[in-house]
Order: structure tokens, then sequence, then C-alpha cells
């Protein structure tokens, strides 16, 4: 069972977090153009609940602490420096979660009989309100570069697959507007 939470919270987010919780922020659903869009990112984040890869990340975090810990020749080595060195470990798994996320993604909304480019489309949006953010932010980021998910998620995505709208943009923005209230 998932349990989606509306979080008043001026960002773009959206993320699964353990026990089948999935967290919208208000931004993100204000930012979404089409019901499609909303599915997409919802989709994509229900793979991560399907996963477990909160409780994995987790694991792997806490495993990494003591690893490195046990590992440190001096014991009053910086506990910052540990948790960076933890977490830049962790970003290829979570760069493999996110694809596999992704995926997971378009079979679903498919499977459903559901447009499957929305996230698709929301993702591009994305990229063109970031501009060109610096290459050190792609090495640091647990998620592949926004650009390559989009040429990836394109390749997924079957040709021939319903198009036409969940509902029309009047009702999608009546839709958005509960949220505000």
């Amino acid at each position: 069972m998932f349990r989606v939470i509306y979080a008043k919270l001026n960002m773009v987010n959206a993320f699964a977090a353990p026990g089948g919780s999935i967290v919208v922020t208000e931004y993100l659903v204000r930012m979404t153009e089409s019901p499609e869009e909303y599915a997409g990112v919802l989709a994509h984040e229900i793979q991560h609940v399907l996963h477990r890869d909160s409780m994995r990340a987790i694991g792997r975090e806490l495993g990494g602490n003591v690893i490195l810990a046990m590992l440190s020749v001096d014991p009053s080595t910086n506990a910052i420096f540990l948790n960076q060195s933890t977490a830049l470990l962790n970003l290829s798994f979570s760069r493999d979660a996110e694809s596999a996320a992704d995926q997971g993604a378009v079979g679903l909304l498919e499977k459903a009989k559901l447009p499957a480019g929305g996230l698709t489309l929301f993702l591009n949006r994305l990229v063109e309100e970031e501009g060109s953010s610096g290459n050190l932010t792609r090495y640091l980021s647990t998620h592949p570069d926004t650009r390559e998910r989009i040429a990836q998620l394109r390749r997924m995505i079957r040709a021939g697959q319903r198009t036409e709208p969940l509902m029309t943009t009047e009702e999608w923005k009546q839709a958005q507007k509960v949220c505000e209230d």
C-alpha cells in the first residue's frame, strides 16, 4: 500500500520514504503542467517504494559509516569527513536506483495504459529552468544527468503508446488548486 504525503514546501521535490510513503511537495504539484507529468513523477517514486530503495540507502549509509570508522587510524577522525565519504561511496548506487526507477515507471504507466511521456516532459522543463549547472553538481548528484535520463526515457517509451490526456487542462488546474487550499 502507498501513502502520498503532501508537504507544503516551496521546492521541487518528491521522494519515497520507508513504509510505502511518498512525499510530494506543493511546489512540485504547482510546477507540473499536466496530470501526465504528475503521474510520471509518482510512478517513479512508486518504483523506489517497490524496490525498497530508501531502506537500502539507510543500510548503506549506516554500514558505510561503520566500515569507515573501523578503518580510521585516528579514532578522533572528523565525523563530517566520514559522512561525506560515505555519501560519495553511495552515489553510484543511488544513480543505479534512479535509472531503475525511471525504467520501472515507464513500464508501470504503459501497463496501466497511461501516457508514459509525462516524466520526460517534466524533466525537460527542469533542464530548461536549470540552465547550465556546472559539471561538479552532476558528479555530486544522486541522480543521473537529467539530459541523459530524458534520452534514456525516450528510448524506453514504446512508439504508438497512448497519448490522450488524462484530463483537460482546466480539470488539472482545478486539481492543483485543491492542493493549494
